[in-house]
């Protein structure tokens, strides 16, 4: 996570607004080094920490902070503050080693620091983004989260499937290209038979783009499609069947704005056969 998040800011425009240190923008995680083993300028630079806590439903969640810090000579970080808040919000991590996650903008604040004898006045500002983590929701067959994935990657092509779709390091979802995530919220058992489980899933739809208006188009349009299918074939060939839709603009698509609910089986793996009655036939 924390290479990922330095190597987009490192790519940004915000780091050509940097001081350099070793050859490369003045970027640095949790500290800066000391004033000494800078060559040249010392600012503007850098700062930011990862804070993770532990989230019941996506797994891990949490807040990353980055300090713009830039003397009375330089740059101001209002400059610097917009390229870099751009070039975080709404973006799509995949990190080798972890879960694909992504940072929304929270809040931006100023500070400033007095001057002394050694040091310059210093001016910055806080710029705070929430973490989410988007693991995969993929789990056994018969799995209905696999079954939509699968669908949405062909239903149109210029949808980003969270947890299927191959985006590189990083995506950032626009009007043009959306990104849709489908996790299963819970499960119940609705009947059983001697042969098979019957399953009802509540499914939350996750649509990110650039705009709301775009998000409502997109929203509306996986909605109108998934109705027009209603049955969908699992990967055991079982039909999974929608039984309820409930587009919520007021939702954000961080809670998911779209729940979908389904009927679907699952057979039993032990053998079952009705055993024989003995008839007396006559006196």
């Amino acid at each position: 996570m924390i290479a990922a998040i330095l190597r987009r800011l490192r790519t940004s425009d915000a780091a050509t607004f940097l001081a350099k240190f070793d050859g490369e923008p003045a970027i640095f995680y949790q500290k800066s080094p000391a004033d000494v083993d800078f060559h040249g300028e010392n600012y503007p630079q850098v700062v930011f920490t990862v804070d993770k806590f532990s989230d019941a439903i996506r797994g891990v969640s949490g807040l990353l902070t980055v300090d713009i810090i830039c003397s009375q000579d330089s740059t101001t970080p209002e400059i610097i503050e917009r390229p870099l808040r751009e070039s975080l919000e709404g973006v799509f991590f995949a990190p080798v080693d972890g879960e694909i996650f992504l940072l929304k903008w929270q809040r931006t604040d100023v500070f400033q620091e007095p001057s002394s004898e050694r040091t310059p006045l210093i001016i910055g500002a806080t710029v705070t983004f929430e973490i989410y983590e988007f693991p995969s929701a993929q789990t056994c067959d018969p799995d209905p989260i696999q079954k939509l994935n699968l669908w949405a990657s062909t239903w149109d092509t210029n949808a980003v499937t969270i947890g299927l779709s191959d985006f590189g390091e990083t995506f950032k979802p626009s009007r043009t290209r959306p990104a849709i995530y489908f996790d299963a919220q819970r499960i119940r058992l609705s009947s059983q038979t001697a042969a098979a489980v019957f399953l009802t899933i509540t499914v939350n739809a996750h649509i990110f783009a650039d705009s709301i208006s775009a998000r409502r188009e997109w929203l509306s349009a996986l909605n109108l499609a998934i109705l027009r299918r209603s049955t969908f074939l699992l990967e055991d060939s079982s039909p999974m069947r929608l039984t309820a839709s409930e587009l919520n603009f007021e939702a954000t698509e961080i809670q998911g704005q779209l729940q979908l609910t389904f009927e679907f089986a699952a057979q039993k793996f032990i053998p079952y056969t009705h055993p024989l009655t003995k008839i007396s036939i006559g006196g």
